[in-house]
């Protein structure tokens, strides 16, 4: 997700976490879940490249 051109929009992205988790995600709460979504996206990309040995 870290390419801007191609990365859905929030509610897009927000809609197809709803749709994974089996509910619609509130409106209010669109933003919130697009924002969250890509931080997680984000730190799983670093420890995915973290050494296994941890330094």
């Amino acid at each position: 997700m870290t390419d801007h051109d191609t990365a859905p929009d929030d509610a897009t992205l927000a809609r197809q976490i709803g749709a994974t988790l089996g509910f619609e995600i509130p409106a209010p709460c669109v933003a919130g879940v697009a924002m969250n979504t890509r931080l997680l996206a984000t730190h799983l990309a670093t420890l995915r490249r973290a050494p296994e040995d941890g330094k």
